[in-house]
Order: C-alpha cells, then sequence, then structure tokens
C-alpha cells in the first residue's frame, strides 16, 4: 500500500498546482483560457491514467485514488470561471488558499462517498461533464439531509457551493450549521467567506465581525489573517491592514512562496516607498549594506530552549516602518557563527535594509515559530546601528530577556 499512498500523494499536488497556479498567475497570462487549459491537461492525465492500467503498470487500487484527485480537480475547475482583467488579484489569493483546502478534502470525501471500485474493470470513455458535476453535489446535498452530524461532509458542500458561486446556498449552508456549532472555525470562515463574496468581495461589516471571532479563537488563522487585513484595507485603515499582513508575510515565505508572493504584491500596493534619481545611480553602492550578526544565549536560559525551537534575527528601523527590514530564520540549537542580514534577505524589495542609516536589531527564541513575539520568548537586542556599506565589525547580541 505505500506505493498507492505515493502516488495519490503525487497526483493530489498536481491537481493543486493545476488549479492554484493560474490563479495566482492569471495577471501576467493576458488572454489564456485558464479554465480550457486547465481541463485539458487534466483530461490527458486522466486519459494516461486509463492507458496505465490497462498496460498494467499500475493496478486498480492506485488507478482509483488517482482517477478520484483529477475528478476533484476537475470538479474545482469546471465552476471556475475566468475573472476580468481588472479584478483585484487580492480576490484569486483568497480562491487559491480555498482551493488548496478544498482540493484534498473534495478527493477524499467524494471518492468516499461516491467511488465504485467494482467499476475500474470498465475503461471509462468519457470525462465528467458539467452535469455530471451538478449531480455529484446534488446527490451530496440530498444525502446530507439524513445525516446532519456529519460535520466533514456540511463542509464540503458549503465549499462546493462556494466554488460553483452559489453563494446564497453556501451562506445557508454554514449559518445552519453555526447555529448549533457556534465557534466551529471552519464554518465561521466559510460563512464570512460566503457574506463577503455575496457582497461582491467586501469583507467590513458582518464578515469582519466574524472574522474577529475567528481570530479570537485562533489568533494564527492564515486566512483569517488575511481576510482581516483585506477588511480594514477595505476600510482605509492601511496601518491596521499591515498589522496583520506583514507578520502573516513572514509566516507565508516558510508556507508558500507562491502566497508570499501574493501577499507582498498587496502589501506594496498599500505602502510603497518612492524612489529617486539619486537612489537609482546608487543603488549598486547601497546593495553592498549589510549587517554581520553573531548571537549568543545567556548561560542561565541555554538549558530552557528546545531543538524545536526557532531564532530570528531582524533589523528594523529606529524611525520609521515597524516591519523588518532583513529577517533570517533559523535553528535556535544550530546557531551559525556569523548572521548575514541584507538586502537579500528582505521581506520586500520596497523595504530593504539599504534604505536606511540607522537600525535596530532583534534575536528571538520562539517556541511556536511565531513570527510575531508571545510571552514566553527569550530575546536580545541592540539599538542605534548605523548601516554602512564598508563596515566589517560584527555586531554582538546576548539572548538574555524573556517576553513578557
Amino acid at each position: 500500500m505505500t506505493s498507492f499512498w505515493l502516488i495519490a500523494i503525487v497526483m493530489m499536488v498536481v491537481a493543486v498546482a493545476l488549479t492554484v497556479w493560474p490563479l495566482l498567475g492569471h495577471a501576467l497570462k493576458g488572454s489564456i483560457d485558464r479554465r480550457q487549459l486547465n481541463i485539458s491537461l487534466l483530461q490527458e492525465q486522466y486519459q494516461q491514467l486509463d492507458q496505465d492500467l490497462a498496460d498494467g503498470i499500475i493496478d486498480n487500487d492506485i488507478h482509483a485514488s488517482s482517477k478520484a484527485d483529477l475528478e476533484a480537480a476537475i470538479l474545482a475547475d469546471s465552476k471556475t470561471h475566468d475573472q476580468p482583467a481588472t479584478q483585484a488579484t487580492s480576490k484569486a489569493g483568497i480562491t487559491a488558499i480555498a482551493l488548496i483546502v478544498l482540493i484534498p478534502m473534495s478527493s477524499a470525501f467524494l471518492y468516499k462517498q461516491y467511488g465504485n471500485p467494482a467499476l475500474l474493470t470498465a475503461k471509462p470513455t468519457t470525462s465528467p461533464t458539467q452535469q455530471d458535476v451538478e449531480d455529484m453535489v446534488s446527490g451530496l446535498a440530498a444525502r446530507l439531509e439524513s445525516e446532519p452530524d456529519n460535520l466533514e461532509g456540511w463542509i464540503m458542500l458549503g465549499k462546493s457551493y462556494m466554488m460553483m458561486r452559489r453563494y446564497t446556498e453556501a451562506k445557508s449552508v454554514y449559518k445552519r450549521q453555526l447555529d448549533n456549532h457556534p465557534n466551529d472555525i471552519n464554518f465561521l470562515l466559510g460563512y464570512a467567506d460566503a457574506l463577503a463574496m455575496e457582497a461582491n468581495g467586501v469583507f467590513t461589516g458582518e464578515p469582519y465581525q466574524i472574522i474577529k471571532k475567528i481570530l479570537e479563537l485562533e489568533p494564527k488563522h492564515i486566512q483569517g489573517r488575511w481576510m482581516a487585513g483585506m477588511a480594514e484595507e477595505q476600510a482605509g485603515n492601511t496601518e491596521q491592514a499591515l498589522s496583520y499582513w506583514e507578520p502573516l508575510l513572514i509566516d507565508l515565505q516558510q508556507i508558500s512562496p507562491d502566497m508570499a508572493a501574493e501577499l507582498q504584491r498587496m502589501i506594496s500596493n498599500i505602502n510603497p516607498v518612492a524612489g529617486n534619481d539619486t537612489e537609482q545611480i546608487n543603488q549598486t553602492a547601497a546593495s553592498k549594506k549589510r549587517l554581520k550578526v553573531k548571537v549568543s544565549i545567556d548561560p542561565a536560559l541555554a538549558s530552557q530552549v528546545k531543538p524545536t525551537d526557532v531564532l530570528f534575527v531582524y533589523a528594523r528601523a529606529m524611525q520609521g516602518p515597524p516591519m523588518p527590514l532583513a529577517i533570517q530564520k533559523l535553528n535556535a540549537n544550530n546557531i551559525p557563527d556569523e548572521i548575514i542580514l541584507d538586502d537579500s534577505t528582505a521581506m520586500m524589495p520596497q523595504m530593504q535594509l539599504s534604505n536606511f542609516t540607522e537600525v535596530k536589531v532583534d534575536a528571538r527564541i520562539s517556541a511556536t515559530g511565531s513570527a510575531t513575539p508571545q510571552s514566553g520568548d527569550y530575546y536580545g537586542r541592540i539599538e542605534n546601528i548605523e548601516v554602512s556599506a564598508n563596515s566589517n565589525s560584527t555586531l554582538s547580541i546576548v539572548i538574555d530577556k524573556t517576553v513578557e
């Protein structure tokens, strides 16, 4: 069964990539018909699976699991219409996050509900049609009426309606479940998303109140923080939006570089740093500015550091935006002798170390890996550090304090 799960996981990754990547890159693709391209690619893989089964390359179990993954991807794409070129790409980012969660869940759930291994003996001749998708979702809705406690099924139904742009029906599903499960994050998130999409992507008002409740229950929730920043940005509260998005950007850089790039673009749109001719002339020299940092841990705290703890070393402006200008994320139990902070470690191209003359540098050990300081973290800090292209000196930071 090892090969079964290995191929199933590989096909799952392919299905997610084929569906999500076009959403993240749609602004660069011009007039390409993304929907038709994705479906064509998926259908080719579908036919290849049939051929591999016929040739004896894979067995029935692998064929069934892989086919289910592809059918889920087709389900995801068959109702995803192309957006106008002028639509905000932040909406594509939200959809991408939903798809990353939805496709694996839909593959497992729909195959469990509707899969029939006995049918594998007959070679399929056609791919699922739009009507097949409609019938599948209708069948799921009918089945759930007799299974009111099937929470996974109700979540799947709500997300299916969202992908089919049937927002009113999705909202009804989530609201019905929230009456019995008021603190369920999946239903809260789905309800907030459905309300916002029904209002043409506006997250202010009632959706934002629900998002705040999600963050009270789970402060590090990725999609919750993304939506909260959108709500604040739509309300014109730039600083509040950045307070959600800047820490989230650090987390996403470790989880999903593609999503981090999209969020970075959104941050740049609301917090640009203007350039001038002098800066362009001195760009080469400025790019050589860096800080060399040596981090040590106070012996009184060293025994408290766990093998899984994370070390953040970052520079921030003494006067200016609070977000890090350069940052390194390392294992707290394997600290290199020298840590370099320069423009290559910047969070955003427009907010770089070389743009500032004086900074403060923090070294913080986190048990949770959170980019935001948490109570119980250990840290050290030095301030009023001049950023220079000619300095060869090494800054020494001792981690000897605890975040209260």
